[in-house]
């Protein structure tokens, strides 16, 4: 009886085996339709790569100097490129004022940058760094704004090249003179990041 069982058993084990190795798939279907297209996203607003706008607020300044740390104002922008600087007096208020700002006392805020940096200074009417003085100033302003121009890689020649001498415009003088022909007032935040498409609240 044993060897009957074994002999059962190896016959359905054979049995499985050749029934489910020889199975046979038949031909590749033809290819489906294909999907409907999905649904287009909402384009974005255009920006402007070569316009960037920087917003510091809470900001501390030191014996009358506030100098904000922006590696963006790199050798090419303190060359070429244009760098604009203004103060949010409060935060409600929405003139952002470029520098010189002067609050209606005896102090005023220069602006000044260098390569990795924007700062802004406080002297007096006489045009002298006020030093700890400055601080109460500096520190009740609600946000300090820069705006970084970068020049661009088109040479504006002044004249029409008619045997006369004339010279390509530097970036600086081609950036503002673009703002001023489409008469962009410098001297208001909102005004030249409206024209780049850079507004930041």
């Amino acid at each position: 009886m044993k060897s009957t069982m074994k002999f059962f058993t190896y016959g359905i084990l054979i049995f499985a085996l050749v029934f489910s190795s020889c199975s046979k798939d038949g031909d590749v279907g033809p290819i489906g339709p294909a999907g409907t297209d999905g649904v287009d996203g909402i384009n974005g607003e255009d920006g402007n790569a070569n316009v960037q706008t920087f917003v510091f607020k809470n900001a501390i300044g030191n014996n009358g100097r506030l100098t904000l740390m922006i590696p963006e104002i790199t050798k090419n922008i303190f060359d070429d490129g244009v760098v604009l600087g203004f103060v949010q007096p409060g935060e409600g208020s929405l003139a952002a004022i470029q520098m010189p700002y002067h609050n209606g006392t005896n102090q005023i805020i220069g602006g000044f940058y260098q390569i990795g940096s924007y700062s802004f200074q406080v002297y007096d009417e006489g045009n002298r760094q006020v030093g700890f003085d400055g601080d109460v100033l500096l520190n009740s302003i609600h946000a300090y704004r820069v705006v970084i121009i970068q020049p661009s890689n088109t040479t504006t020649i002044t004249g029409n090249g008619s045997g006369k001498t004339f010279l390509p415009k530097n970036g600086k003088e081609a950036i503002l003179d673009e703002l001023s022909k489409a008469q962009v007032d410098i001297h208001d935040y909102y005004a030249v990041c409206e024209y780049y498409g850079v507004c930041k609240n």
